[in-house]
C-alpha cells in the first residue's frame, strides 16, 4: 500500500515535471520569436528566422531528451547537471533582456521574463525533487538485483576476515559507485564479527 502510494506521487511528480518543462520550452521558442520581430523591426530589413528556427529545434531536443533520459528512464545525470546550469539559463536571458529593454518597450519582455522566472525557479525544485526519487529508484533496483543479493550472500557467510576482504574487493571491483556503497556498510558489520 505503502509503495502503491510513493509511486503514485512519483508519477504525479513526473507529470508536474515534464508538463512545467514543455511550457517553459515552448516559452522559449515564443521569446525567440519576439526578440527576432524586435531586431527586424528595429533594421529595418528582411532577416531569415535563425534564432527562431533554432529555438524551435533546440526545444524539441530538450524535450526528447528529457523525456527520454529522465521521464522515462529514472536518470539523475541529465537532471544534476539541469539543477548545475539552470540559474545560468536565467542570467543570460536577464542580460538579453536588459539588452533589448534598452531600444524597445521592455514591460511586454519584463512580463514574459518574470514569469519565466518564476516558472522556472518551480521547475527547478521539481527538478530537485525528482533527481532524488529517481535516485531512490536506481538505488533500490541496484538493492533487489541478483548481483548485489549475490555479493550480499557471500559477504554474510564467510567464516574469516581474509575471505571476507577477499569477497569484498571482488565483489567492488566488478560493480557501479551505489553497489560500493551499500556492500560497504555490509562489509564493516561482518568485519566488526571477526575482529571483536
Amino acid at each position: 500500500m505503502i509503495l502503491k502510494i510513493l509511486n503514485s506521487d512519483h508519477q504525479i511528480l513526473k507529470r508536474k515535471w515534464f508538463t512545467l518543462l514543455v511550457i517553459l520550452e515552448f516559452m522559449l521558442v515564443l521569446y525567440a520569436a519576439m526578440l527576432n520581430s524586435l531586431v527586424v523591426s528595429l533594421f529595418e530589413e528582411i532577416v531569415a528566422d535563425t534564432s527562431f528556427v533554432s529555438a524551435v529545434i533546440n526545444t524539441v531536443s530538450s524535450i526528447a531528451i528529457f523525456y527520454y533520459c529522465a521521464y522515462k528512464k529514472p536518470g539523475t545525470l541529465l537532471l544534476t547537471l539541469t539543477l548545475i546550469f539552470s540559474p545560468l539559463e536565467l542570467l543570460r536571458l536577464f542580460v538579453l533582456y536588459r539588452t533589448m529593454a534598452k531600444v524597445t518597450q521592455g514591460w511586454i519582455l519584463g512580463i514574459f521574463l518574470v514569469t519565466y522566472t518564476i516558472l522556472t525557479v518551480w521547475w527547478y525544485l521539481l527538478t530537485f525533487q525528482l533527481r532524488r526519487q529517481n535516485q531512490q529508484i536506481q538505488l533500490e533496483a541496484v538493492l533487489a538485483s541478483s548481483e548485489y543479493l549475490t555479493a550480499l550472500s557471500h559477504l554474510q557467510t564467510t567464516t574469516n576476515l581474509e575471505e571476507l576482504d577477499s569477497q569484498f574487493y571482488e565483489a567492488i571491483k566488478e560493480r557501479p559507485h551505489l553497489f560500493v556503497k551499500n556492500l560497504q556498510k555490509e562489509y564493516e558489520l561482518q568485519k566488526r564479527r571477526f575482529i571483536d
